[in-house]
């Protein structure tokens, strides 16, 4: 894969990640000394080098850049410590220079402890996130020799034991940080007590097993924001959510669903709800064909819905429907996931979808992911999708079709209808040479108003197909980003199509800011790298507005 990036000039980068620290077509001195600025640096991804020792010149240019990327940026994120250590050493020995470092990221190893310690004469640090860290000795010293400054994180990432002999210990520690606001922790167990140490928090996220040694209260949720916790055993859900509804600042929550055979405490939460306007709802097997979700139809606050399904299917169609004639007026966001590591597609009947999509009048953003979608029916959901006036973002990824033109004809209508889409995603979603050619380049042809378009795996002939969308792509107006990753392209098979390639991309993409179609076993194959970084730098010279390219 050959690739570039320009420097954001104009705004702040959010996120800066790369691999070495060197001239090539990624330009980091271009970025360090170009940039406006950056949310967070990443250094970490391979192998890391600060210094030679050999070459004099490269080291100071080397340390050059990296002081603009320190001074120019408000996070840092070091990860495999064993590696990038001599960033931190860097920082560690000048420390005045850098006191613009709000948050600091760090993969944690016990070898570099003492220079972990220090991150907290960084006065402005309100977020500091230790990966891989226990409390254990190790952390002990951490605590004992930074406590002045602990009182001041605001944001903090952990792991606490994961041996219950040891939590009350783990509890006492959280006295310290009497300004925390926001705690994740990564592992092991977390008690809700932890509240009582916690006057401030906002946000707590939990990845590790809960436990509660004390009745459940709503006092313990009354300041949340946010809360996640992802392994909450069944016999404790109904009491949680029930306080959950109870809580007035709650904005987002995120929760695992243990039980599969009673979803009254879902539609009772849905009904109850006066402030959670964003929900995510993790590894929930759902057999009642998401009749629980008429309880949207009494919800005012809820604007974004995330499900991801362990198991389900919905395939055959009962006389009873649950949605039809039922309205939702504030749910903005729907998306439905279904496992990967399922065996086969969740299959899904049309007349359920096209009843749940018609039920949600303020939908703006549709997505289900791993599903088989029946022939049978298939223009309800069709109606629906081109009917939902307010709709800017439709992705249906990794989704099998009864028949090859039911895709097809979903993107007709969606031209046909003019439905305003903004995004459109269909990665691994049976997109062969026909519905490309017909559906595709007619919906690029004669939509005006698609930003980012998703293909990844579609099947595309060079020598048609590609200049096609390609030529679409340069005459759409407000097109922004393109997704044709791993498709089955040809043109690497000798430099002559490599460069016709080349000609059209720089004839038709001068608008296009984000291009990616890169297929890293066909490169691997015939082993063009270098003259693929060749073309690279050909289109980065001819295509000022393109900001990323991956070939």
């Amino acid at each position: 894969m050959a690739q570039f990036q320009r420097p954001q000039t104009h705004r702040i980068v959010d996120l800066l990640t790369f691999i070495q620290l060197k001239e090539d077509l990624f330009k980091i001195r271009e970025f360090a000394t170009q940039s406006l600025g950056f949310n967070k640096v990443q250094f970490g991804n391979q192998y890391f080098k600060l210094k030679t020792g050999t070459d004099k010149t490269q080291d100071d240019q080397n340390l050059e850049t990296l002081h603009h990327l320190l001074k120019k940026t408000k996070g840092l994120i070091l990860n495999r410590l064993y590696k990038t250590y001599e960033v931190l050493e860097y920082l560690c020995e000048n420390f005045e220079k850098y006191q613009n470092i709000q948050s600091m990221t760090i993969d944690f190893n016990k070898e570099f402890i003492k220079l972990i310690v220090q991150v907290t004469k960084l006065h402005e640090l309100q977020e500091l996130n230790l990966i891989q860290a226990f409390f254990d000795e190790d952390i002990k010293m951490f605590e004992q020799t930074s406590a002045q400054n602990l009182e001041e994180i605001e944001d903090l990432d952990i792991g606490l034991s994961s041996t219950q002999n040891e939590l009350g210990e783990n509890l006492e520690l959280f006295k310290q940080f009497s300004k925390l606001k926001k705690l994740r922790i990564s592992f092991g167990k977390t008690d809700l007590s932890i509240f009582e140490y916690l006057p401030n928090i906002e946000v707590l996220e939990s990845n590790g097993d809960l436990l509660a040694s004390s009745q459940l209260s709503v006092k313990y949720f009354e300041n949340l924001k946010k809360l996640s916790i992802i392994n909450i055993e069944k016999e404790m859900i109904f009491d949680i959510l029930q306080e959950l509804s109870s809580c007035l600042k709650l904005k987002e929550l995120e929760i695992n669903y243990p039980i599969k055979d009673d979803y009254k405490p879902l539609q009772l939460f849905f009904q109850r709800n006066k402030s959670v306007e964003v929900l995510m709802i993790k590894k929930i097997k759902v057999f009642d064909r998401f009749e629980f979700m008429i309880g949207l139809a009494e919800n005012n606050t809820l604007k974004h819905l995330f499900f991801e399904l362990l198991r389900t299917d919905i395939k055959s169609l009962d006389k009873d429907t649950f949605f039809a004639g039922n309205q939702n007026m504030t749910l903005e966001t729907l998306s439905i996931k279904a496992s990967i590591k399922a065996k086969s597609k969740y299959f899904v009947h049309s007349n359920y979808m096209a009843e749940l999509i018609g039920m949600l009048k303020n939908l703006t953003n549709f997505e289900i992911y791993n599903f088989s979608l029946l022939g049978d029916q298939f223009s309800n959901i069709i109606d629906s999708i081109t009917n939902t006036i307010n709709l800017q973002s439709l992705s249906m990824q990794q989704c099998t079709f009864e028949t090859n033109d039911l895709l097809c004809q979903l993107l007709i209508a969606l031209t046909e209808k003019q439905v305003n889409l903004k995004v459109l995603k269909l990665n691994q979603s049976q997109l062969n040479v026909r519905t490309m050619e017909v559906g595709v380049i007619k919906f690029l042809s004669e939509n005006k108003s698609i930003q980012r378009l998703d293909l990844q795996f579609c099947e595309i002939d060079f020598t048609a197909g590609l200049s096609l969308i390609l030529e679409a792509c340069g005459k759409h107006p407000v097109l922004q980003y393109l997704d044709i990753t791993h498709s089955k392209l040809w043109y690497l098979r000798n430099d002559i199509k490599l460069k016709q390639m080349v000609e059209c991309v720089i004839k038709n993409c001068q608008n296009l800011q984000y291009l990616f179609m890169q297929d890293s076993n066909t490169v691997r194959q015939i082993g063009i790298e270098d003259m693929l970084k060749e073309q690279v730098k050909i289109i980065y010279d001819n295509c000022p507005k393109m900001m990323e390219l991956k070939i």
